[in-house]
């Protein structure tokens, strides 16, 4: 007879996968005990670990909360040795939570906007919405959100925001980001994505713009910019037409006036000498050379934002670790002495670093340009504006099938391969 580890190891993530075109409002488990039901369903053999993850989805977080706990008492049960004991828990809560590596974060995800919005309107709740290349749930997705599961999603004060305070919904651009994969004569192989950005929407409870964050921000950024737009979120609710366009537009140009302001600050702090007491928005571009980006970025360095919990996440997943210490085993010891650790903290300070120059060009380059287009006198739908924002800033037209990769004017030595890729294109 397997193992109950044996038989938790066949049901892979793969096997999951195929569970997109199951209906999320199939029966219920028991409510009678759905702790007990967690523990019966993952004791299962794959087919029913299959049938029952469509059941819990429908469930939302409380199914999401029960799998994380039943997660723990996996952890405490397993060998230390044995990362299969985990691997099909890891793979449930993603398909259930709609999110991999979800038991980080604890989080559940709405692919379905009609079903969050119903839930927002229920709570009385904005709506957090996620546009990204690729799906939440594959490990694969594009780089930005990975970095989201890692440095926003799995942090504890963030985490807790978003439940609280929010209704979590994503949704692809395009179905999946684009990839590289580099096979060596072993049969070993690195897959990656080789581009794509990701962007959050906070959408009212009727599910209606209110504003857009592109790219990549800190904790620290990302809590600020849910402070700001809740609670106009939760205010425009009860408006319509012209007067709730009124009322983001005046919202919209206040925000661009305090960030040019912040950033103008910023600038003469580093000695910068620009004309006037407000300088115009093209100044300041202009005074924004990539040298005083990485000024600016280094002013935003937080490393105290990968809370423990992100920095456990990056040791699981970094190929620093001796190999033949057990990778969980790693990833416990690696945290514990973080300090010691080499090139997890070289891991951690480059990830800082990323993220603030990241959040440099997006805070102040990209977000106010949005908040332009948000501040029209005619409302905007959020495909326009996404959209938008995927060709204009991000460099990457959902229109062209080769997201810009592929540029007409630059010649590869390729030959005809482009136009070969091209006719297999549906």
């Amino acid at each position: 007879m397997r193992s109950k580890h044996r038989r938790l190891v066949t049901f892979s993530l793969a096997a999951l996968t195929g569970l997109a075109g199951l209906s999320l409002h199939a029966a219920p488990p028991s409510q009678r005990s759905l702790k007990e039901d967690i523990a019966q369903i993952v004791d299962g053999d794959s087919d029913e670990l299959i049938a029952a993850s469509a059941r819990l989805r429908a469930l939302g977080q409380p199914a999401v909360d029960a799998l994380v706990a039943h997660r723990k008492t996996v952890v405490r049960s397993a060998n230390a040795s044995d990362d299969g004991a985990t691997d099909t828990i890891d793979a449930l809560i993603a398909r259930v939570s709609g999110q991999f590596n979800g038991h980080t974060s604890g989080l559940f995800w709405h692919t379905d906007i009609e079903q969050a919005k119903a839930e927002a309107l229920k709570r009385g709740v904005p709506i957090v919405s996620l546009r990204l290349l690729g799906r939440l749930d594959e490990d694969l997705s594009c780089a930005n959100s990975r970095f989201f599961r890692a440095v926003l999603y799995a942090n504890r004060s963030i985490r807790q925001r978003l439940r609280d305070r929010f209704v979590l919904h994503w949704k692809p651009v395009v179905d999946k980001a684009p990839q590289v994969t580099i096979t060596f004569a072993d049969g070993r192989r690195i897959e990656r994505t080789i581009t794509g950005n990701s962007m959050h929407w906070l959408l009212d409870a009727k599910g209606r713009p209110v504003d857009a964050l592109p790219g990549l921000h800190g904790p620290r950024a990302f809590s600020a910019w849910l402070d700001v737009t809740g609670p106009i979120a939760r205010e425009v609710l009860a408006l319509r037409g012209a007067q709730r366009q009124r009322r983001l537009s005046a919202f919209h140009r206040a925000e661009i006036a305090k960030t040019e302001a912040r950033w103008s600050a910023e600038l003469r702090d580093l000695g910068v000498e620009l004309g006037g007491t407000e300088p115009t928005r093209s100044e300041l571009v202009a005074a924004t050379t990539p040298e005083r980006r990485e000024q600016l970025a280094q002013r935003r360095r937080h490393p105290g934002d990968l809370d423990s919990n992100t920095q456990e996440l990056i040791a699981a997943q970094s190929p620093s670790a001796p190999a033949q210490v057990p990778a969980r085993e790693a990833a416990r010891l690696a945290v514990t002495k973080m300090v010691a650790e080499a090139p997890l903290l070289a891991a951690a300070s480059n990830l800082t670093d990323t993220m603030a120059l990241d959040e440099v060009q997006n805070a102040y380059l990209f977000h106010p340009t949005i908040r332009g287009w948000l501040a029209a006198a005619a409302p905007v739908t959020t495909k326009a504006v996404t959209d938008k924002i995927y060709a204009e800033l991000f460099r990457t037209p959902l229109t062209d099938p080769y997201l810009g990769l592929a540029p007409a004017d630059v010649f590869s030595a390729v030959g005809l391969g482009r136009t070969r890729m091209a006719q297999r294109t549906p």
